[in-house]
């Protein structure tokens, strides 16, 4: 097998991870967020994964975002363009992309100080918690919205389904590196 198969193959193993993960069998139930008051207070009750999951699921899932990664959506443009110079899945791979970029660069629910976009949300949760604690300031953000009790888990459901979401666009070019290692695979 060619070395330009690698990133391929390399995406199809993690994102079998990721498909088979507790994180999407729980994604795949129905999921939600159940916020009701007792004299207590607030009481959230979420439906979905949990955040054991979640911390799972994350490990794998920064391979798809993270620039530096041979495997990252703007690397595997370029293993589509030169690695197998095949138009059609090169022009299915940007279909996918282009639209899994539309969906994070559109407006989340949330106006802090300005429309917040998924991909923002994504970015300050991943980067500002659950995997660093201060990329580019993105710690103070989390920590801020963080403070509203309500508002935090409105944001926690958000998130999940966003990445919920962005396994979807995965589980496709899972199928078009499937595609392109079939073609290519042997040459």
């Amino acid at each position: 097998m060619s070395e330009n198969m690698e990133p391929f193959i390399l995406f199809r193993e993690k994102a079998r991870k990721l498909l088979e993960s507790t994180f999407a069998k729980e994604m795949a139930k129905p999921t939600g967020l159940d916020i009701s008051w007792t004299e207590n207070g607030q009481v959230a009750v979420h439906r979905g994964p949990d955040q054991e999951a979640i911390d799972a699921y994350l490990l794998t899932f920064r391979f798809f975002i993270q620039g530096n990664e041979s495997i990252s959506f703007r690397n595997m443009e370029k293993s589509f363009r030169h690695g197998i110079n095949d138009d059609d899945l090169f022009e299915k791979f940007k279909e996918a992309k282009g639209a899994l970029n539309e969906f994070l660069d559109g407006d989340s629910h949330f106006n802090v100080n300005g429309m917040v976009s998924r991909r923002q949300l994504m970015d300050v949760f991943i980067y500002g918690d659950l995997s660093h604690a201060n990329r580019q300031g993105k710690r103070e953000h989390y920590k801020s919205w963080m403070n509203n009790e309500f508002m935090a888990e409105l944001m926690r459901n958000e998130f999940k389904d966003i990445i919920g979401k962005t396994l979807i666009v995965i589980a496709h070019v899972d199928k078009l590196c499937k595609e392109a290692i079939e073609r290519y695979g042997n040459t």
